[in-house]
């Protein structure tokens, strides 16, 4: 089955300042003053810093919101060596973990979005446009032609780094998130990292 992102993830605001000075209207005394939207540039350094400091990954969507970050929009500013977009796409590194038999969650629209699934993938097939990920009660096709871009992900977690691949559309928008399954063995968490760290560095497997 297609599935389509969610449209319901909240989205961090900008905050509202009152301007004091701001004239009142004519023949409307007592009137408020102006509300203006001011738009800050977020503090990057300070972002980062609080990303290599976390210690419970569940806290990462809250980081962002703090610094007014978008999802796609925290990846690229996020610390060196925690996230990376994958040159190649999904393809190679999704085989690889396919092939592995590594128990795995798929969350649709993203770390934030629904628990779809999680287990050991039994299939996955491909043609020029798309891959299909098939298992027992699961079956998701994701669409080349719809994907954007693709992040290695790796967020500081009370059991050292829990890491990820998130898939985004071609308007930035979090398709999906696909990560170690609940209740992985720590060798089988670790397995998950280091098929995505070698798709970053383009080495064979």
């Amino acid at each position: 089955m297609a599935i389509r992102p969610s449209n319901s993830a909240s989205r961090p605001g900008f905050p509202v300042h009152r301007n004091p000075h701001a004239p009142r209207p004519a023949g409307r005394p007592g009137s408020q003053p102006t509300l203006r939207l001011v738009a800050s540039r977020p503090d990057y350094p300070a972002f980062r810093a609080g990303w290599r400091s976390l210690r419970n990954a569940d806290e990462f969507e809250a980081l962002c919101q703090r610094h007014w970050l978008e999802p796609l929009q925290a990846l690229r500013h996020g610390p060196v060596g925690f996230t990376a977009q994958l040159p190649g796409g999904i393809g190679d590194p999704l085989m690889r973990l396919v092939a592995q038999c590594l128990p795995m969650r798929f969350d649709i629209g993203g770390r934030s979005g629904a628990p779809a699934w999680h287990g050991i993938v039994e299939s996955l097939s491909g043609d020029d446009d798309s891959l299909l990920v098939q298992a027992r009660g699961f079956s998701l096709r994701l669409a080349a032609s719809r994907i954007g871009s693709a992040w290695r992900v790796a967020i500081p977690d009370t059991e050292g780094l829990r890491e990820s691949m998130e898939i985004f559309d071609l308007r930035g928008a979090p398709l999906v998130s696909i990560g170690p399954a609940p209740g992985c063995r720590p060798d089988e968490r670790w397995t998950f990292g280091r098929l995505l760290r070698h798709a970053l560095a383009g080495s064979p497997e």
